[in-house]
């Protein structure tokens, strides 16, 4: 009898041992499975982006820098208190714009977000994509318009731009271009717009209204009257 009990016992013990093995395998298969699912594996790991070579533009005139991809160029399209420049990759498909403008009283963030949206929905073949509170650079506050439409290339682009207030200037930041290239250059986009930083002072005194007169044009053959305080301008918002 105590042979048989050895015996059982033994084959018991044979028993434990193949369950114990079992569950270990079960429990290896399940780590490897956790690990898997959570990218653990070195195969799986997302690789860095690599970092876009910038170049610094700085303008004390009027206190703001930006910087924008080293191959782009840089263009001034108006100076003075309508200030606007223009960065355009070598293809000119995509380019970054930062437009100021200059009121005589201190501009709210909020009126000059109502008057921009005013003016883009009457720009051909819009359509608003996204719109809110935004911050950009080193904590600066502002309002972001993505949309599309017809910007003046005569083609429907994609734009986003990010509107700002400091004082009396008003800020417009942001990049445009053919819906293609504005896709595959999201990372580009967000290091220029992200970039944009407002100077601690700026030089530029813009002139004061004017008392009114009369503007005219030899070059196009005509001329207008103006009431006092209103001033020269664009026709519109980039």
């Amino acid at each position: 009898m105590e042979g048989r009990e050895l015996e059982t016992d033994t084959e018991h013990g044979g028993s434990t041992m193949k369950i114990v093995s079992v569950a270990m395998a079960l429990l290896f298969a399940i780590s490897l499975a956790l690990l898997s699912a959570c990218g653990g594996g070195e195969g799986d790991l997302t690789p860095t982006p690599t970092p876009i070579p910038m170049t610094l533009y700085e303008n004390t005139e009027h206190g703001f820098s930006i910087e924008y991809p080293e191959e782009w160029t840089e263009n001034i399209v108006r100076p003075g208190a309508w200030f606007s420049i223009e960065f355009s990759d070598p293809e000119r498909n995509l380019s970054a714009m930062v437009s100021i403008e200059y009121k005589t009283e201190e501009i709210i963030l909020a009126d000059l977000v109502s008057e921009t949206k005013e003016e883009m929905e009457a720009t051909p073949e819009y359509e608003l994509i996204s719109e809110g509170d935004v911050t950009i650079g080193e904590g600066i506050s502002g309002y972001e318009i993505a949309g599309k439409g017809d910007l003046g290339a005569g083609k429907v682009g994609k734009f986003r731009f990010v509107i700002l207030a400091r004082e009396k200037q008003g800020f417009f930041v942001g990049v445009m271009g053919e819906p293609a290239d504005f896709e595959q250059q999201e990372q580009t986009i967000d290091a220029i717009i992200d970039s944009f930083k407002l100077l601690a002072t700026y030089t530029f005194v813009p002139p004061p209204p004017s008392a009114g007169g009369t503007y005219t044009s030899v070059e196009h053959g005509f001329s207008i009257s103006y009431p006092a305080g209103w001033t020269e301008a664009p026709p519109s918002r980039p």
